[in-house]
């Protein structure tokens, strides 16, 4: 199984993750296998939507300054969604599931 991180923090079914803005700024996005120690993932893309904001593609594994913005525009109650997570994968030749979507929340 593997899961989307922020900094290397995911959510697990009992748990949500929450963040200042300045714990995103330059935030790697990676994904992590919980059972399996030898495969890795070299995210490359990655979607970003708020609230009721376009979706923005995000080449690269780091929130970028015009995400950062995009963030900042996020009210309360708004969930920040990451999607569409592309990478390199290495350890394993066979077939990857595409990682989970990770969402969080903005807290003061």
């Amino acid at each position: 199984m593997h899961q989307t991180t922020i900094n290397g923090d995911y959510s697990t079914f009992r748990s949500s993750l929450e963040f200042k803005i300045e714990e995103l700024i330059d935030a790697e996005i990676g994904v992590k296998f919980i059972d399996c120690f030898f495969i890795t993932c070299e995210v490359s893309q990655f979607n970003l939507k708020v609230g009721s904001y376009p979706t923005i593609v995000i080449i690269g594994n780091k929130i970028t300054p015009e995400a950062l913005e995009l963030i900042k525009k996020a009210r309360k109650k708004d969930i920040i969604l990451i999607n569409q997570i592309k990478g390199k994968y290495s350890g394993f030749d066979g077939f990857i599931k595409n990682p989970r979507p990770i969402a969080f929340k903005i807290i003061p």
